[in-house]
């Protein structure tokens, strides 16, 4: 009853069914008419993975440069919490893309059952889509496995390094973000965008997710659309702070 208690909210966020609207206010929450532009976040998002390199040796220093601030896995504040997400340098502004929800993404009529079982990680969209963000077990052979079937040519199509402690995108972290509490209110919402078909496909190796089904290219060599989920910030975030959602809570893009 324990383990559910902790992961209810994530796999249920109907409970409000799309309260978190764009534009909508929700003040418990900490959000007042927050306009989240996907199409502007995914573009800021591929002036940042521009700068990345496979290697990794130098991708949190261009991410300090580009996108004004780092992130980090540290023991959370949370009593219990086990591990948080931290701003470890500079400062996110309010609006800004923070984190990534890595994951295999499950359409409705996918199997998720074995999957979800005393799966912490398991997030569900307002769409009845889900990300299952385990980084262990069936979860994370499953998301390697797809993402080999699904590699065209060279080019890998999402990133395998959230699965292990040498992150490639320092974004890719965002299934340790931790739920409010009392004195630690939410600072970033989770956010429901689409990868758009015409997303440039060398940068697809630094997107933590991929379909559960296999994909097909369309007439013009590209992939389908991929949902996603990022946490932005709803309002200012600075060095030292850990990052808060709100799991009931989701922003779709419509």
């Amino acid at each position: 009853m324990r383990t559910w208690d902790n992961y209810k909210h994530r796999f249920f966020p109907l409970v409000l069914k799309k309260a978190l609207q764009i534009g909508k206010k929700i003040n418990k929450n900490g959000i007042d008419d927050l306009n989240f532009n996907s199409s502007k976040i995914i573009g800021n998002l591929i002036k940042v993975l521009l700068s990345f390199d496979p290697c990794c040796q130098t991708n949190s220093q261009n991410m300090l440069k580009l996108a004004g601030f780092n992130l980090t896995r540290e023991s959370s504040q949370v009593p219990g919490g086990g591990l948080g997400v931290f701003l470890s340098a500079g400062k996110a502004e309010r609006g800004s893309l923070v984190a990534l929800y890595p994951g295999t993404v499950y359409y409705p009529t996918d199997p998720i059952f074995f999957q979800s079982i005393n799966n912490q990680f398991m997030f569900r969209c307002s769409d009845g889509v889900h990300i299952d963000g385990k980084d262990r077990g069936l979860s994370k052979s499953i998301f390697k496995s797809c993402v080999n079937r699904d590699r065209f040519g060279h080019h890998l199509i999402a990133d395998t390094s959230w699965l292990t402690p040498s992150l490639v995108s320092p974004l890719n972290i965002g299934q340790y973000v931790n739920n409010r509490s009392s004195g630690r209110p939410a600072n970033v919402a989770y956010h429901e965008m689409t990868i758009p078909a015409d997303f440039p496909i060398h940068l697809r190796k630094y997107i933590p997710n991929i379909s559960y089904r296999t994909v097909f290219l369309d007439e013009a060599g590209n992939f389908p659309p991929l949902k996603i989920v990022g946490l932005v910030a709803t309002r200012l975030i600075q060095e030292g702070d850990e990052l808060y959602s709100t799991y009931i809570s989701v922003v779709d893009e419509s």
